[in-house]
């Protein structure tokens, strides 16, 4: 009996990361309500479910509102650029199915295959921005790299997403309550995998330039060792100061 009411028993623990998935997907949906905070507020989301995709301890709350703070600009930005290049390619792919001919349907084909190239990237940008620190250019270019290099967990991920999708509005409506959360949470099995192999052990670089997968925590980290070096150089200023004077 006592093992039932044990919060370490596995039944309490998938319950908790439900209540936490279901967190996550309302502070996703309120956050996006300003239409333009909808890249900061999925960056968030991906922050706090590969957070918990990784066991790591935490509050929702505090997390999510230190991603979007940390990622508002660069997140801001990469909706816009993702939402404007998207919404190019569907007016695009309506426009050529307007249209006959052959030479249509080749070009219909063409923006087709484009826009599952710009879909894989869609699936990568954001949890990449919440998980290293990179210009925007950046992101966008290992978004890409990375959705081409690990195409068959692209494939699955973004079969993820679709599954959800259906089963919420044709099968169990109720679902929505997990909604994006869900999508997120899922994937972030997949993206914690994937994000190992670019996250490597190694010395530090003399130029962020040429760390392409800085990590943010790797990212404050070396702020903090510089900051503390700063420190101690100025601890022996002082020094050097009195021993003048003596």
């Amino acid at each position: 009996m006592s093992e039932l009411f044990n919060m370490d028993n596995p039944f309490w623990r998938f319950m908790g990361k439900i209540a936490d998935v279901i967190i996550l997907n309302l502070l996703w949906v309120i956050c996006c309500i300003p239409i333009i905070t909808i890249g900061p507020a999925t960056t968030a989301t991906y922050y706090v479910a590969l957070r918990l995709a990784n066991d790591e301890d935490g509050y929702i709350f505090k997390n999510f509102f230190k991603s979007f703070k940390q990622n508002f600009r660069q997140g801001v930005i990469i909706g816009i650029i993702m939402t404007a290049v998207g919404a190019f390619f569907v007016y695009d792919l309506y426009l050529y199915r307007q249209l006959t001919g052959g030479l249509m349907k080749y070009l219909s084909m063409i923006m087709l295959g484009i826009m599952i190239l710009y879909l894989f990237a869609l699936t990568y940008v954001f949890p990449i921005l919440a998980k290293f620190v990179n210009s925007v250019k950046r992101t966008i270019i290992n978004a890409f790299y990375m959705s081409i290099r690990h195409i068959v967990a692209t494939i699955i991920m973004i079969a993820i997403a679709v599954i959800v999708i259906a089963v919420t509005f044709f099968v169990f409506p109720p679902l929505i309550i997990l909604g994006f959360g869900l999508i997120a949470f899922l994937q972030s099995y997949f993206l914690k995998r994937i994000f190992n192999f670019y996250i490597v052990e190694e010395e530090p670089v003399e130029d962020d330039s040429e760390n392409l997968f800085m990590t943010n925590a790797e990212k404050r980290a070396e702020e903090e060792g510089i900051k503390e070096l700063e420190e101690n150089r100025c601890d022996q200023q002082d020094i050097e100061k009195e021993e003048h004077f003596l």
